[in-house]
């Protein structure tokens, strides 16, 4: 729907018909809810059936939930629950999260096409995520994951993968590229099972820390290249336009650059500035969940009419 109607437009019945015909792959309803999933797995799996069945145009959207409006998304089989729609006995709905009516573009860091997927090396190091020729379920998918070997996933490569060519973006703050190489890792160590991340996060950084510490070094030079590309550009803008640049994006480079020197010198310049980052951008991303979890999201969005029409039962 486009626009998608605000919830109280709608009456709970009209709600109930648009999540039971959700659940209909068969059937072409037009509702106001958006289908995710915390399971990158099922995502590309989903994917690679939509292009068995020759759907011309696959796109796989990476999300920062965080970033959603307030109250606008439910656990599938909690908002049926709140319905008062039966459980699916398979657990069908287990990682799928609806979203009401949009995903805001500061939610989006990244956009995988299909085709873009295909033609990166992800399949290289992850030979099952190759394209097949036929319908493929999803436990198919992790069991075949699970026993065909897998060449050697380097860490470097598989940043180079995400970042450069499937093009994840870093953006302030957002932990999505740690967490998505981090699941990735996961797949290569048997780790495919583990839905619930920071459970799979100790794992990792316990059988292979060494991994973990890399994956932070990565992705903390890419953050750098992209800050000192990103200031550069700025003064090529003043330089065209023949005027002279501010001193703050001056010594604003000339601090990226210096530390850049000390992550490639010899001295504990670069470590230092490595833990800096980390810790800079993980407060950052604590202050965000901290500001989350202070949100009633009961007060909001499809989570408030919701709970309205329950204490209007009562």
């Amino acid at each position: 729907m486009n626009p998608p109607p605000i919830p109280e437009a709608l009456s709970q019945p009209r709600i109930t018909t648009y999540v039971s015909a959700h659940a209909k792959k068969d059937l072409i309803f037009p509702g106001p809810f958006i289908s995710t999933t915390t399971d990158l797995l099922r995502a590309l799996n989903i994917a690679n059936n939509y292009r068995v069945n020759r759907k011309r145009v696959i796109k796989i959207l990476v999300i920062d939930a965080s970033k959603l409006e307030c109250g606008s998304y439910m656990p599938c089989n909690e908002l049926r629950e709140s319905l008062g729609l039966e459980r699916p006995v398979m657990n069908d709905y287990k990682t799928e999260v609806l979203v009401w009516g949009k995903i805001p573009a500061r939610a989006i860091v990244g956009e995988w096409g299909w085709e873009r997927v295909q033609g990166s090396k992800l399949p290289e190091l992850f030979p099952s995520l190759e394209q097949s020729r036929q319908y493929r379920s999803l436990s198919a998918l992790r069991k075949d994951l699970c026993l065909r070997e897998t060449p050697g996933v380097w860490v470097s490569h598989l940043v180079d993968i995400l970042l450069d060519e499937l093009g994840l973006r870093l953006g302030p703050a957002t932990m999505a590229p740690k967490q998505l190489a981090l699941i990735m890792l996961g797949w290569a160590h048997a780790k495919i099972d583990v839905d619930w991340f920071p459970l799979l996060q100790k794992y990792m950084e316990m059988d292979t820390p060494d991994d973990v510490r890399a994956l932070d070094q990565m992705l903390y030079e890419k953050d750098l290249e992209d800050r000192i590309r990103g200031e550069e550009k700025i003064l090529r803008a003043y330089e065209e336009c023949g005027e002279a640049p501010r001193n703050s994006l001056l010594s604003s480079i000339d601090a990226l650059k210096q530390e850049n020197d000390e992550m490639w010198g010899d001295g504990d310049g670069g470590w230092l500035g490595f833990q800096a980052w980390w810790e800079k951008r993980e407060n950052a991303a604590s202050e965000r969940m901290l500001r989350q979890s202070r949100i009633d999201q009961s007060s909001h969005g499809l989570r408030r009419y919701l709970r309205e029409l329950s204490t209007e039962e009562e």
